[in-house]
């Protein structure tokens, strides 16, 4: 008759240490997954693609007769702009229906695609099947995380929203105008780094829950991976906001760039066009590999984060 074996009592502290050996192991990195970082650059090109076909299908029917074509639309004073929105009919409520019933489809595709990106990360030889199936597991526990993190934001935007009003109101008498509107610019400003933050953790939470699914840790995980972020928020705050500010500042910077691109004032011969389209797509894959490196470096910190 077998004996059982009392517990350990490293037993606990080794199953703590357990996702970090393995993300140390793999050595989670962005630029060891440029499969991972085309494969988001593809999604978000095919998203915007199909997002944009209503409105450009609509676009065509009324102005492709036309001698200009749709640039007809962005002339200086937006008169045949106005025109084409405000013309009777059904067909701009349509439009709208369909893009917002399309964005809220590939809305909760995104977090699929968030829960695969997070399982190639963690993965030694990461396969796309694999890791579409543990984003598939982790759908609805990533959702209710996104879900969560989007009522903390919006909570301090209203708060922010409120206060800021309120204050510029009650100084407006005494301080006059302009003072009581930079008093509402710091108030508001104060809560919005708050909004971003609430983001940023919305952010490790949902990576430390792919993260565990990946690795076959499903027990609560949805809890499991609220305490990951809130322990990295309160050992490792700077290495978080930092290591999310940067990132997101070339990766406004990119955004701005290509739209900079559309200012261009050349000819808009065919080789221009593939160029322009060229230049704004190489951009994006910028954006792309961005994102993915916060992913990877979310992964690491929710991995080395003590636990109590």
């Amino acid at each position: 008759m077998s004996k059982s074996t009392p517990p350990d009592d490293g037993a606990a502290a080794s199953r703590d240490g357990g996702a970090a050996a393995a993300v140390r192991g793999v050595g989670v990195r962005a630029r060891r997954r440029p499969g991972t970082i085309v494969g988001v650059w593809l999604f978000e090109l095919g998203c915007a693609y199909v997002l944009a076909t209503p409105v450009y299908a609509w676009a065509r029917a009324v102005w492709g007769g036309h001698p200009d074509g749709d640039a007809v639309l962005f002339r200086p004073g937006a008169l045949a702009l106005m025109e084409w929105l405000n013309a009777d009919g059904p067909t701009l409520a349509i439009v709208l229906r369909t893009t917002l019933v399309l964005f809220v489809v590939f809305g909760l595709a995104s977090q699929v695609v968030f829960g695969a990106v997070v399982a190639s990360l963690v993965s030694a030889k990461p396969r796309p099947g694999a890791a579409l199936r543990v984003g598939l597991s982790a759908f609805f526990p990533l959702l209710a995380v996104a879900l969560l993190a989007a009522l903390l934001e919006g909570f301090f935007l209203g708060v922010g929203y409120y206060l800021s009003s309120s204050l510029d109101h009650a100084m407006q008498r005494t301080y006059g105008d302009q003072r009581a509107f930079v008093a509402r610019l710091v108030v508001f400003g104060s809560f919005f780094v708050l909004v971003l933050a609430a983001g940023v953790l919305g952010d490790l939470a949902k990576v430390a829950l792919a993260r565990d699914v990946a690795l076959g840790e499903t027990k609560r995980p949805i809890t499991n991976a609220i305490l990951s972020a809130l322990r990295v928020a309160r050992t490792r705050p700077a290495a978080a906001g930092l290591g999310w500010a940067w990132r997101a500042g070339v990766a406004l910077w990119l955004v701005g760039t290509g739209a900079t691109l559309n200012d261009w004032e050349a000819s808009r011969s065919g080789n221009v066009i593939w160029l322009l389209f060229a230049a704004h797509q190489t951009l994006l894959l910028g954006r792309a590999a961005l994102r993915t490196s916060w992913l990877a470096h979310a992964t690491r910190l929710t991995a080395d984060a003590p636990r109590s």
